[in-house]
């Protein structure tokens, strides 16, 4: 039996889960697009955003139909429950039998849990039930009574919410759904073996910045987001040697899939060019990234992954969701 399956719906968030996995185990963990392979724990991005609850709920299924349970399944879904995740997690409910918990809160990225709704940095935007309608409160103490079909949700208000949730999540087996703080902090409470993968051990990201050197840096933005704009408006201060690609500003919130397209041909043939890339994304990611395996090699910064294509060719690179961050994110990113 595997260690571990994880799925996202899609790149960032893949790439993110997989380096709280990563700096749990030591070692470097794949991630793979659309499959998983049969012998090994990896993370899979479904790249199920986009598709019909029908086609993304089919998608997630696969992960476990094919290949058996995992020791540890887990889902990793959006901090303001955007996509198909209801529709995901019921349906590897469905080929599991194991109960779904549902963690809906990332403390450290501002992300709580209060009644069932998501705040974020204090302010409501949504509730599980607004998406999972059969979902229902549960308490710690009452996670090791849950039947094979029970669907249940945690208020998490803070870190120590968090870790008691995971303490008692620990012994069970459950299928956990949450943001990748909220995963990580699940898988780190179960015990899981330290290496003997032949994985690549961890290397702290400063020691990858040294490797890196002076080489020039590319940043691709595909998000919209005032957060985002602002975060590139510091980087050009700061760093004016730094490269910049960024989506023409349209209206509305999210990047449609034809403008990262647009915006991977542009630079995709550059990328060799580059010591280093720092893609913010989710869409952008996957259209400039394609389906190769990465390896994914710990945190650069919270909530930013840096990873390698399997095989090494290449440039190192660090993904980042546009929605988060603070304005100089990126200019700490590139000078710790």
């Amino acid at each position: 039996m595997r260690d571990w399956a994880v799925a996202a719906d899609d790149r960032t968030g893949a790439f993110e889960v997989a380096a709280e996995l990563a700096e749990a185990v030591g070692e470097h963990v794949e991630v793979r697009v659309g499959s998983a392979t049969a012998d090994g724990p990896c993370v899979v991005d479904l790249g199920s955003r986009a598709l019909s609850a029908r086609d993304a709920a089919a998608r997630a299924a696969a992960l476990d139909t094919r290949f058996g349970p995992a020791a540890w399944t887990a889902h990793k879904i959006d901090s303001t429950l955007r996509g198909h995740w209801a529709a995901e997690v019921l349906a590897r409910q469905a080929a599991l039998r194991r109960p779904v918990v549902v963690l809906p809160a990332y403390p450290a990225m501002g992300r709580t849990c209060l009644g069932g709704v998501v705040h974020v940095d204090g302010a409501p935007v949504a509730s599980v039930t607004g998406g999972l309608p059969a979902a229902r409160r549960t308490r710690v103490d009452l996670l090791d009574s849950l039947d094979l079909d029970d669907v249940v949700w945690l208020d998490i208000a803070d870190d120590a919410d968090l870790a008691a949730a995971a303490a008692a999540l620990a012994p069970l087996d459950a299928l956990v759904a949450g943001p990748a703080g909220a995963l990580g902090a699940a898988f780190r409470a179960r015990p899981h073996p330290l290496g003997g993968r032949g994985a690549l051990t961890l290397r702290p990201w400063a020691d990858v910045l040294e490797r890196i050197g002076d080489g020039p840096v590319l940043v691709v933005c595909g998000s919209v987001t005032e957060v985002a704009a602002a975060q590139l408006d510091e980087l050009r201060s700061a760093r004016p040697d730094v490269h910049a690609v960024a989506t023409p500003a349209h209206e509305g919130s999210l990047l449609d899939r034809a403008h990262a397209d647009a915006i991977a041909a542009l630079v995709r043939p550059r990328l060799l060019g580059y010591s280093l890339v720092v893609i913010i994304g989710g869409d952008t990611a996957a259209a400039v990234l394609g389906d190769a395996p990465r390896h994914i090699g710990g945190y650069a910064a919270p909530g930013m992954p840096w990873s390698a294509q399997a095989g090494g060719d290449g440039p190192i690179v660090v993904t980042k969701a546009g929605g988060f961050g603070a304005p100089d994110a990126l200019v700490r990113l590139l000078n710790p």
